[in-house]
């Protein structure tokens, strides 16, 4: 069964709209202990940048896995993300995927999905992920079904 990480930027990879990615470096390493997790963009930064300038942002051995970003539903939810828009892009994307994904979202803005979102781990913006967002990004993959 396929595993994949939907990755937030802003808020994440580094404080909130920061641009510095300090804190790929957790993430990176996070991917480099589970091989079997492929990554799908979900940050707005896909609205701006390609799927190879993304890769860009991650080491070598870890941009083969960055496979894919989710779809830009902007015309029907906004480019200001409203409602669970987030999720919506997510559901879209895996729906596309054409089969069963056991996935997980790191994310920082909780109003993007619906109320008890078991499946996303949620950071602070001011902060960005953290060791013990990774520690629960873990658990959450290790107790994981579709």
């Amino acid at each position: 069964m396929r595993k994949v990480l939907f990755l937030d930027f802003d808020g994440v990879l580094h404080r909130y709209q920061s641009g510095t990615f300090t804190k790929v470096p957790l993430v990176v390493e996070f991917l480099r202990d589970h091989p079997d997790i492929d990554v799908v963009i979900s940050s707005t930064w896909r609205y701006d940048n390609s799927l190879d300038e993304l890769r860009q942002i991650f080491p070598v051995d870890i941009e083969h896995r960055i496979i894919a970003v989710t779809p830009d539903l902007s015309e029907t939810t906004g480019r200001i993300a409203r409602g669970f828009a987030r999720i919506t892009e997510i559901e879209a994307w895996l729906r596309g995927a054409g089969e069963d994904i056991v996935w997980r979202a790191l994310d920082d803005e909780p109003g993007l999905f619906p109320h008890g979102a078991e499946k996303v781990v949620f950071t602070n913006s001011a902060e960005g992920v953290t060791p013990a967002d990774i520690e629960r990004l873990e658990q959450s993959f290790a107790g994981a079904s579709v």
